[in-house]
């Protein structure tokens, strides 16, 4: 019997023991189940979005076979177990298209990337775990941060740059979010050391940003408020039990900090509503993802012109929507769940769209990659940051 067929076996099993564990509809490709166990507070779990990065998937899904009742009962977990088994079966880390599914949050040039965003959005969780695969040899675990703080801090120095910030970020709210988000990471950290001999927080190797601008999964969750961490698991015979030993562990650390996760989701919503209360963003109506042409860079006075002269007062704002698909609601490039209006610049059609950090990220055409857009091109005509005159 094959991997798959056993594992259909036991979920079969574990579905009549314990009622609460549920398979998520999805497509054949994806594997994703439910632990329901009737708690207000969801966690979301990412297992092997590489496909070449099998582990996290095979220990995950023994703990979902055999040791569900080791999880916090307090808490609900979403399990995208194998976000696609095609390629974990090909041992395949990029798409069928050629793109790393773990730079398609923003763009979706992934089935994976879709379906784990609607689980976003779905099950709204107060935790991410992001877990994958690393080869190293002088390391028995790795681990990360999202951190809300440094992307809206980046994005307001960025806008300090270009003399268009309006409001500072360095409120009360700020403040303590900032210290909630340094307590957490701490405890973390402290537990991680307590339960493995080599840990080091993760550096991508070759890189000095240690992907902190593009769009990875964990930026991602971050950049909606909701703490997420990053295991980097380096694969050698045995390594196994560190994973599950530090997984149910660090969970059990979650549903004691339940409270202040939540509650570092709500500061991150509050302070990001307020310092873009205010902002849009002007989209061109005739906008394709792969059309380059949208990303040539234009000189910030001409738009610093344009909102000057308050070209953007008087529109009436109105909702629209480019999909139907009510999972996806308030992501940008999905259904645009603002007020809109078309406006004409030099024979260009335009949307205005209600900026957040989300609406931050651009998409690299070179490396088919989403990046925060201080990074890559401050401003292009796809991006026009403007601001409505209350």
């Amino acid at each position: 019997m094959d991997f798959r067929k056993l594992f259909l076996t036991l979920f079969f099993v574990i579905s009549i023991c314990f009622s609460h564990v549920y398979r998520i509809p999805s497509s054949d490709d994806i594997d994703a189940f439910y632990v329901d166990n009737n708690s207000l507070y969801n966690v979301l779990v990412v297992c092997s979005i590489h496909g070449n990065e099998p582990l996290g998937s095979r220990v995950i899904g023994k703990i979902l076979s055999d040791k569900v009742d080791l999880l916090p009962s307090n808490l609900n977990y979403c399990i995208i177990l194998e976000p696609s088994k095609y390629r974990i079966q090909r041992n395949r880390r990029t798409n069928f298209e050629g793109f790393d599914p773990n730079r398609t949050f923003i763009n979706l040039f992934s089935n994976s990337a879709k379906f784990i965003v609607s689980m976003i959005n779905k099950y709204d969780p107060i935790l991410l775990l992001d877990i994958h695969q690393a080869k190293r040899e002088n390391i028995d675990f790795m681990y990360s941060f999202g951190s809300f703080c440094r992307t809206i801090g980046s994005i307001y120095r960025q806008d300090e740059v270009f003399g268009i910030s309006r409001d500072t970020i360095y409120t009360s709210d700020y403040y303590v979010l900032s210290d909630l988000q340094k307590d957490l990471e701490n405890k973390s950290i402290e537990l991680f050391k307590k339960k493995v001999p080599r840990v080091e927080k993760y550096t991508a190797l070759n890189r000095e940003d240690s992907y902190d601008s593009i769009s990875v999964l964990r930026n991602f969750a971050a950049s909606k408020g909701i703490f997420s961490v990053l295991f980097e698991i380096p694969y050698y015979k045995g390594n196994d039990k560190n994973l599950e030993m530090v997984f149910l562990d660090y969970l059990r650390f979650v549903s004691e900090e339940k409270e202040n996760l939540k509650r570092y989701k709500d500061l991150a919503k509050k302070i990001q509503e307020k310092y873009f209360k205010s902002r849009f963003f002007l989209i061109p109506t005739n906008f394709e993802n792969f059309n380059t042409s949208f990303f040539d860079t234009f000189g910030i006075n001409y738009y610093k012109a344009k909102i000057e002269n308050k070209v953007v007062l008087g529109f009436d704002i109105q909702k629209i929507s480019t999909i139907s698909k009510d999972e996806f609601k308030n992501f940008l490039y999905l259904d645009i769940d603002v007020r809109v209006n078309s406006v004409r610049f030099d024979q260009v059609d335009f949307y205005l769209i209600k900026a957040d950090v989300l609406s931050s990220f651009v998409f690299n055409p070179i490396y088919k990659e989403s990046v925060w857009n201080f990074f890559a091109i401050p401003f292009s005509i796809k991006f026009i940051p403007v601001y409505i005159y209350e």
